[in-house]
C-alpha cells in the first residue's frame, strides 16, 4: 500500500523531470508528509504532457460526497480492470503521480517503525495512477496503483506502489490506448535495485509534521 507521500517537488521541478507544459494551476505548497484526501500534483496527457492537481483518494462519479466510504487512495493492480470504481479510469484515464518518496511502516516487537523509500538514483518517482472526475462535486481525484512487494520492499511491507520508468510513460498516459491486457503488464513490482530506504522518526505519523525533518535518517 501507499498511504503517505513526500511531494515537495515544485511545478517547475515536475516540468523539468516529466517534460510537461507550463503549469496553469493553483500551485501547491511543498510538503514532505502528505496524507490521503490532500491535493497533489499529477501528470496526464500525451503530446504534450501537462500538470494538474487532484485530490488523493479517487472519488467515483456516482459519489455524492468525498466520503472515505467511496474515496480510495490506492487501487490494487489485480482489481483495476474489474472493480467498478477503477475499470473505466484504467481504460482511458491513467496518470503519473510524481513524488520524491513515500513512507511505509514496518511492524516490529517494539512497535511500528516508519521507513522513507525513494529512488536509489534520487530522481523523482513516477507512480502509476488512475484519475476520475465527479461532476456533481466538481472534483478531480486520483489513486495510486499498488502491487505485490519486490524482495527489497518485502523487508518492510507486502505491497508497494507501481513505479513506472520513463520509457513507459507515454504508453501509460495515452488515453487512446485501451489495451487492458497490455497495460496490466506494467503493473508489476519495480526491480530490486531501483529503490532505497532508511528508517525515520515516528513524528512522520502525524501529518502536521511536514517539514524536511521527517525524512532525516534515524
Amino acid at each position: 500500500m501507499c498511504g503517505r507521500l513526500n511531494q515537495h517537488l515544485s511545478a517547475a521541478d515536475i516540468k523539468f523531470a516529466f517534460g510537461t507544459d507550463d503549469a496553469r494551476i493553483d500551485l501547491l505548497t511543498p510538503n514532505y508528509n502528505i496524507p490521503p484526501s490532500s491535493q497533489i500534483y499529477g501528470v496526464v496527457g500525451k503530446g504534450p504532457r501537462r500538470i494538474e492537481t487532484f485530490r488523493w483518494g479517487l472519488v467515483p462519479p456516482w459519489a455524492k460526497e468525498p466520503d472515505t466510504r467511496f474515496s480510495m487512495h490506492n487501487a490494487r493492480a489485480d482489481g483495476v480492470a474489474s472493480k467498478c470504481s477503477f475499470k473505466a479510469p484504467f481504460r482511458t484515464q491513467r496518470i503519473l503521480i510524481p513524488a520524491d518518496g513515500f513512507y511505509e511502516w514496518h511492524t516490529t516487537p517494539g512497535g511500528k517503525q516508519p521507513f522513507y523509500i525513494y529512488r536509489r538514483d534520487e530522481t523523482p518517482l513516477a507512480f502509476a495512477g488512475l484519475w476520475d472526475f465527479n461532476e456533481l462535486l466538481g472534483l478531480s481525484s486520483c489513486a495510486i496503483v499498488t502491487t505485490d512487494a519486490n524482495e527489497f520492499m518485502s523487508l518492510v511491507h507486502h505491497r508497494m506502489p507501481v513505479v513506472l520508468e520513463p520509457e513507459d510513460w507515454d504508453i501509460w498516459l495515452d488515453p487512446e490506448n485501451d489495451d487492458v491486457v497490455a497495460l496490466q503488464n506494467f503493473l508489476k513490482p519495480a526491480a530490486d535495485r531501483v529503490l532505497s530506504m532508511h528508517a525515520v522518526h515516528p513524528m512522520v505519523g502525524n501529518p502536521r509534521n511536514k517539514s524536511a525533518e521527517v525524512v532525516a535518517p534515524l
